[in-house]
C-alpha cells in the first residue's frame, strides 16, 4: 500500500500556498483581522499567513485532540469585534466550518465573514 499524507500539499508546496492566499484575499479585498485555523495542517500554514498579512491567529483543536497539553479548545489573540476568516485545506460538507464557528461564537470572538480553501485557492464569502 501507498501512503499519500494529506498534509503533502502544505509540506511541500507551503511557499506557493501562502502566496496564493495572499494574492487571493488581496485581490478580492477582504476585510478581516484574524484567521482561524484547526488541526495540523492550519498549524502549519496559519501562523505564516498571519504573520505574512499582519492579522490575528485563532487555532481551533478538534473535538477528539487529547493528545496535547492544552486546557482551552481555542488559543488565540482575538477581539470580541474581530471579522475572522477560516482557512482550511478543503471543503467536503461543511461541517469542521460549522464547529469552529460555533466555537468561536461561544467565547464570542468576533464575526466570520468568510472561508478560503487552500487546495483550490477559493475564497467564499460568507463561509461555505
Amino acid at each position: 500500500m501507498r501512503h499519500s499524507p494529506y498534509l503533502g500539499k502544505a509540506l511541500n508546496d507551503l511557499p506557493e500556498i501562502v502566496n496564493r492566499a495572499v494574492d487571493t484575499l488581496s485581490f478580492r479585498k477582504v476585510q478581516f483581522d484574524a484567521i482561524v485555523v484547526t488541526g495540523v495542517s492550519g498549524m502549519l500554514l496559519g501562523p505564516i499567513l498571519a504573520y505574512q498579512l499582519g492579522k490575528r491567529l485563532a487555532i481551533v483543536r478538534k473535538e477528539d485532540d487529547k493528545q496535547n497539553h492544552a486546557t482551552v479548545r481555542i488559543e488565540h489573540g482575538m477581539n470580541a469585534d474581530d471579522r475572522w476568516i477560516f482557512v482550511d485545506d478543503i471543503t467536503a460538507s461543511g461541517q469542521t466550518y460549522d464547529r469552529v464557528k460555533r466555537l468561536m461564537s461561544n467565547i464570542k470572538a468576533g464575526e466570520p465573514v468568510g472561508s478560503y480553501m487552500y487546495n483550490w485557492d477559493e475564497w467564499t464569502e460568507g463561509g461555505y
